[in-house]
């Protein structure tokens, strides 16, 4: 399993969409003591898939942020397509 982000934009609002597999699961239950209780909440609340655990975060406010135990995504690419536009981007 591997974990997937997706990022979503809408008037007035941005988000962002993390599909946890089985080992980011145990990663995040690893450092749950860690993590803001607004950023636990999220994830405890999001359905639980046979794939993974989709979690949407929807900061509504930079306050959302400011707390040092806020997660910090890493997301490294290893080949994707990108279609913008009618112009294609392979890398």
């Amino acid at each position: 399993m591997f974990g997937l982000c997706g990022l979503y934009a809408k008037s007035n609002c941005i988000g962002f969409m993390i599909i946890f597999g089985k080992d980011e699961r145990t990663k995040f239950e690893d450092i749950r003591g860690t993590l803001s209780d607004a950023v636990c909440r999220q994830y405890d609340e999001a359905k639980t898939y046979r794939d993974g655990k989709w979690v949407m975060f929807e900061p509504t406010n930079t306050a959302d942020f400011d707390d040092e135990n806020t997660i910090i995504l890493r997301v490294e690419l290893t080949d994707g397509l990108l279609l913008s536009h009618g112009t294609r981007y392979e890398f």
